[in-house]
């Protein structure tokens, strides 16, 4: 686990690596952003606490090159949703060794 501003700071010294951020608001659906990703490519993923980022956090994040995605309307638990992630990409065999 990585506080945010970390978090922000290595994604911007790893250019190769898109960054996702997990919103509850506006996002795109995660499905639809995995697809664009090449087999066995990189991503970093924000995920914050139950119920989401804070919006200044979600800017912040923005302002940093996050893109917004979703993994739908249900609210999940900080500890699941990273885990969801990998399993869709998983699903979209999208995950390199």
């Amino acid at each position: 686990m990585r506080t945010l501003a970390q978090a922000l700071g290595e994604a911007r010294a790893d250019a190769e690596a898109p960054l996702w951020l997990l919103s509850l608001g506006e996002a795109q659906p995660l499905a639809e952003r995995a697809a664009a990703l090449r087999t066995g490519g990189r991503v970093r993923v924000i995920s914050g606490p139950e119920g989401g980022l804070s919006p200044a956090e979600e800017a912040a994040a923005r302002a940093a090159g996050a893109v917004a995605v979703s993994l739908g309307a249900r609210v999940l638990r900080s500890e699941t949703a990273p885990l969801a992630v990998l399993a869709a990409l998983g699903l979209q065999e999208r995950l390199g060794d």
